[in-house]
């Protein structure tokens, strides 16, 4: 009985010491992101806000990650965020090869997806975790106005892929179940730049948790079918997720 009862205990140790190291994460938050931005295939690029209109705007974002205990191996994170509007201004500047002059409307559409691989370098009361990420950027920006010749339309199919490098640093308060966090994701090769940034605050009840933070995304495009593109999103998030 003793020998069995050395078993379980053992059993149940290494139970209590794998959960933890493994952990599921996922998440969903709502981001209220100041836009700027402009695109550019003539002389003089065209501000997003000023000339066609396009303003602050709520977002979704979400994420999973996966850690575990195994050496070499990384830990994975996915995540998702939706850049989507729709605008209306005055234009009076060329685009393309069409000489817009006059009322316009615009759609832009920046889906991004994540994949994220990391190693934990430290993961006690204050985490270290170095990787690399691909942000996959797909979507369109469309142009429709008037122009001398009648109401002219014009589309910019966006799928490009940034590889970056990934560094994320935290520290849990004790006995609080509070956290601090800081990531920062970024690259600058070959035609296109891009910078992902976030500090938050998290608060864990159990298997639930909220946070409230500030991120900043930086997305530049140089020859992007013929067009330089640069956007610009900042500003507060809070979030929900599930941890097991």
């Amino acid at each position: 009985m003793k020998k069995w009862g050395l078993v379980v205990a053992s059993v149940v140790m290494a139970s209590s010491a794998a959960a933890d190291v493994v952990g599921l994460r996922a998440g969903v938050s709502g981001w209220n992101g100041d836009f700027k931005g402009t695109v550019q295939s003539g002389p003089e690029p065209i501000d997003l806000n000023a000339e066609l209109g396009f303003a602050d705007e709520n977002y979704a974002s979400a994420y999973v990650s996966f850690e575990h205990p195994i050496p070499l191996i990384p830990a994975v994170r996915l995540g998702y965020v939706g850049l989507s509007q729709d605008s209306e201004g005055v234009l009076r500047e060329s685009f393309r090869g069409i000489a817009f002059d006059g009322a316009t409307t615009s759609t832009l559409d920046l889906t991004q997806a994540d994949l994220t691989a990391y190693w934990e370098l430290l993961d006690n009361v204050v985490s270290l975790d170095l990787g690399v990420q691909a942000k996959f950027v797909t979507g369109e920006f469309s142009l429709q106005g008037a122009t001398a010749g009648g109401v002219r339309t014009t589309q910019l199919d966006i799928e490009e892929t940034l590889p970056m490098l990934y560094v994320g640093v935290g520290a849990d308060l004790p006995l609080t179940g509070l956290g601090l966090y800081a990531s920062v994701a970024g690259t600058n090769v070959g035609d296109n730049s891009g910078l992902d940034a976030t500090a938050k605050i998290s608060y864990d009840i159990k298997l639930l948790g909220f946070e409230a933070g500030w991120r900043e995304l930086r997305l530049n495009f140089d020859k992007l079918d013929g067009v330089d593109a640069e956007y610009a999103v900042r500003g507060p998030f809070v979030g929900l997720n599930l941890h097991f």
